[in-house]
């Protein structure tokens, strides 16, 4: 039994010790530098190091908070998140808005109203799988002057809620303005660093060679963009690939948003995007932040028409006031809209928003009413047309069968065209009356208007459609095109399209007389070509073994041999460099030639120098 109960109790033990093993609490062992000095608007760089036993994987957040000390209230906030690999900087109380969320190494400036940090230079680096260190390049503001506690603060993913009490003081720091001065800058070492390799900031704006660091393996997942890991291969680690960001009004803030910033809510309007201050009562979302007037109250200060809800609406605006139309009148009251033939001043003020002759009216059953008039005048005028047409066809007919003069007056005139009775009269056309004729042809294309279109093309107008694109000719296959073009793999000019051993990329031979690189200089004249120099045991180029045997050797002999007679060879002496002795046959010894005996075995010799 007692046996039993130890075992149960040495279980509980080995789970306890577990857990207090595998979640340990972070804590910060150090940051540097501290207990000294630096002058507004000089760069200093803060180095944090944390650790967790748990590895670093583990950690959540870490800070660095600068406290106001002996009555100073001010302080400041660096924030560095590591489940979202981003900075942040916030000033004074906690309920200060959070600055920032940029990747640390980002091109991005990271400001408040206390500090100033340039991201590029910020630091993240794990050490030793269960160490984190931050480097933070601050410049301090002229008003964040005096002295001030410098504390660290981490915690884990097990227990990520934040609180004051977990911060730690590791020393002070002194901001001081420009006309103060400042203690000596004490530099750091590689080692005090904690670097093995690479360059880096002593602390003293000195940038120190620690060493050729190997070349990492590319680790996906690990929160940091390495070399052969990109936007597309690895999004955890260098983020999404980035879009094209389109800003219309040109007031650097893009309507597509994501990587490309804050989204502009309005982009035809550069008078609205987020940087901007929000105008009370204009009724425009002025900082694209989904509100109306924030921060303007329902007060009527600063508003010049009539206030509504909580906003304001200018003179003329129409409403809908309990379910009625409205407007803003002139007076600054909102009134209900009036019915016809009301008296008005204003198009405002009609529920059919037309005021005429001081009375509301429906301009559209008017106008209608109108063109119908206008239809039966038309008829009528027609019908007085026909009979006057009538008249004169009789009386040109009493004055031909009595043969009265005059006749040659009565010829029949056409009745004036009318547009819009569905006939293309004479006298109209597509000009002057499309309802009965149809419209006009578009007019034939004009060469020269800088207008693009038609039948034109910029092999038939460069002027209006600018010159045609040059297509590459590579007839040699060298890359390189006549005449030069960006659609050849070179744009460079090949002066000879037929020899592919003849183009801008290839080494001038000086000895050929042909300008190999396209240059117009032809081989001495060529500054690649340089005068040989006989006599310096350098066999270059212009030289060979016929002009410079100094330096490339004697030439080769080449044919099948020559023929020197008997009397030719007893002219030359009878022993020296000339000659060599041979063996006459495999097992004979090397013997001198006797010229006295021809048959003697010995005369097989070899006439080296003499045959040069």
């Amino acid at each position: 039994m007692k046996r039993g109960v130890f075992i149960v109790l040495g279980l509980f033990l080995i789970i306890v010790l577990t857990n207090v093993i595998y979640a340990a609490e972070p804590y910060g062992i150090r940051i540097s530098p501290v207990n000294s000095s630096s002058k507004v608007g000089v760069r200093e760089a803060f180095v944090a190091l944390y650790i967790d036993s748990d590895g670093y994987d583990n950690i959540y957040e870490t800070r660095v908070r600068f406290l106001g000390k002996d009555g100073n209230k001010k302080r400041v906030v660096l924030r560095y998140s590591k489940v979202e690999n981003k900075v942040y900087v916030r000033d004074n109380s906690g309920s200060s808005p959070w600055i920032g969320g940029y990747i640390p190494g980002s091109n991005n400036l990271l400001e408040s109203s206390y500090v100033e940090i340039n991201v590029s230079r910020i630091v993240v680096e794990n050490i030793d799988k269960d160490k984190l260190k931050v480097r933070w390049p601050v410049t301090f503001k002229e008003n964040f002057t005096g002295n001030y506690s410098v504390e660290l603060y981490v915690s884990d993913i097990n227990n990520s809620n934040y609180n004051d009490n977990l911060l730690k003081n590791f020393g002070t720091w002194n901001v001081v303005s420009q006309d103060t001065q400042k203690p000596p800058c004490i530099s750091q070492t590689c080692s005090e660093l904690g670097k093995t390799c690479g360059t880096w900031d002593n602390g003293c704006g000195t940038i120190i060679d620690c060493g050729e660091c190997p070349p990492p393996t590319p680790s996906c997942g690990n929160n940091q963009c390495e070399t052969g890991e990109s936007c597309s291969s690895c999004s955890q680690d260098c983020g999404s690939c980035p879009v094209t960001c389109i800003d219309n009004d040109n007031d650097n803030y893009n309507s597509n948003g994501g990587s490309c910033g804050a989204v502009d809510c309005n982009d035809n309007n550069n008078e609205v995007n987020p940087g901007k201050n929000e105008v009370c009562y204009n009724n425009i979302d002025d900082n694209c932040n989904g509100i109306i007037n924030e921060g303007c109250g329902v007060s009527s200060n600063g508003c010049s028409g009539c206030l509504f809800g909580n906003s304001c609406y200018s003179i003329g605006i129409r409403i809908v006031k309990d379910n009625e139309p409205s407007y803003c009148d002139v007076n600054k009251t909102i009134k209900s809209q009036k019915n016809l033939d009301s008296s008005c001043e204003n198009n405002f003020e009609c529920k059919s928003n037309e005021c005429s002759v001081g009375k509301c009216i429906f301009l559209e059953g008017e106008v209608q009413e109108l063109k119908t008039d206008i239809k039966s005048l038309e008829e009528e005028v027609q019908k007085v047309k026909s009979e006057v047409s009538f008249f004169k066809k009789l009386l040109c007919g009493i004055k031909d069968f009595l043969g009265i003069q005059g006749y040659n007056e009565c010829i029949e005139v056409p009745p004036a065209s009318v547009c819009g009775n569905n006939q293309c009269e004479t006298g109209e056309s597509c000009s002057s009356c499309s309802q009965d004729c149809g419209s006009c042809p578009p007019p034939a294309p004009v060469c020269g208007d800088n207008v693009c279109n038609g039948e034109e093309s910029c092999s038939s107008c460069s002027q209006d459609c600018g010159s045609c694109p040059v297509t590459c000719t590579d007839n040699d296959k060298d890359g390189y095109g006549n005449p030069a073009s960006n659609t050849c793999t070179f744009s460079q000019l090949d002066c000879n399209d037929n020899n592919n051993k003849v183009n801008p990329g290839i080494k001038e031979v000086c000895t050929n007389a042909i300008d190999d690189d396209c240059d117009g200089k032809i081989d001495s004249s060529d500054s690649d070509c340089v005068s040989a120099v006989c006599g310096n045991a350098q066999c270059e180029t212009g030289e060979s073994c016929s002009t410079c045997s100094k330096d490339c050797g004697s030439c080769p002999i080449t044919g099948k041999g020559i023929w020197i007679s008997k009397e030719e060879i007893m002219k030359l002496p009878m022993s020296g460099d000339a000659w060599t002795n041979v063996k006459s046959e495999a097992d004979k010894s090397a013997c001198s030639p006797d010229l006295s005996n021809q048959d003697d075995n010995c005369n097989i010799r070899i006439l080296a120098k003499a045959l040069v």
